[in-house]
C-alpha cells in the first residue's frame, strides 16, 4: 500500500485549499439558505370586498330605478283614478247648491273646504258664467265643483280640492275618460280639474 502523503496527494490537497468563495458569493448562499418569511395572507373578505361593494351598488342602482319607475306607475294611476272620478260627477249634473257671483266669493258660504276657492289663473275670467257651486268629494277629499258655461253655451265643470302630496307635478294632464275630456293641473296645493264633453273640445 502506498503513502497517502504521496507529492501527486500533498499537491491535490493543497488545490482544493485554495477553493474559496468569494465574500459575496458566501453572502448570497447563506441568503438562500435561510428559511423565506412566509407572504402575509389576505383575509377572505378583503378579497371580497370589492365584488361585494361592486354587488351592493349595482343593487342600489336596481332598487332605486324599481322604485321611480314604480312612482311613475302610481302617479299615473292616480292621476287617471281622479280624472275618472271628475268625469262621474260632471256626467251626473248635479244640481247646485250655493250661488255667487264669483268663485273666491264661495269661501264666506262654502265652510268646510279646507281651502279658499279661486278663479284658475289658466282661465280666462271673461269667458266663463259662473252657475252655481256644490260640495263634492275627489279620491276622499273634499272639493267644490263649480258649473260654468261659456260664451257658445258649452258646459263646463270646474273641481278644485287641496291636495299637498307631490303626485301631480307642474305639468298640465289631459285625460280622456269615454266621451268626456279632463284636464288636470296644479296651482300652489290645490288641484284643479276641468271636464267637459269631448265633442265640444274645439
Amino acid at each position: 500500500m502506498s503513502d497517502s502523503n504521496t507529492p501527486i496527494e500533498q499537491r491535490i490537497q493543497k488545490f482544493y485549499k485554495r477553493q474559496a468563495l468569494s465574500p459575496e458569493k458566501l453572502d448570497e448562499l447563506k441568503k438562500l439558505a435561510q428559511p423565506k418569511k412566509p407572504e402575509p395572507v389576505v383575509p377572505y373578505y378583503r378579497t371580497n370586498l370589492y365584488t361585494y361593494a361592486a354587488f351592493a351598488a349595482v343593487m342600489l342602482l336596481l332598487v332605486i330605478g324599481g322604485l321611480f319607475g314604480f312612482q311613475q306607475v302610481s302617479e299615473r294611476q292616480h292621476v287617471e283614478a281622479v280624472a275618472a272620478e271628475i268625469a262621474l260627477n260632471h256626467a251626473k249634473r248635479f244640481n247646485t247648491e250655493f250661488t255667487s257671483p264669483s268663485i273666491a266669493n264661495l269661501s264666506s258660504q262654502m265652510h268646510l273646504l279646507d281651502f279658499s276657492p279661486v278663479h284658475p289663473q289658466r282661465m280666462a275670467f271673461d269667458n266663463f258664467d259662473m252657475l252655481g257651486a256644490r260640495y263634492c268629494t275627489i279620491e276622499e277629499s273634499i272639493a267644490v265643483q263649480i258649473h260654468l258655461e261659456d260664451e257658445d253655451l258649452q258646459a263646463y265643470t270646474l273641481y278644485e280640492f287641496r291636495d299637498p302630496s307631490p303626485f301631480m307635478d307642474g305639468k298640465e294632464k289631459v285625460i280622456q275618460v269615454d266621451d268626456i275630456q279632463v284636464t288636470l293641473w296644479k296651482e300652489g296645493e290645490v288641484i284643479m280639474g276641468l271636464a267637459q264633453n269631448a265633442e265640444e273640445v274645439e
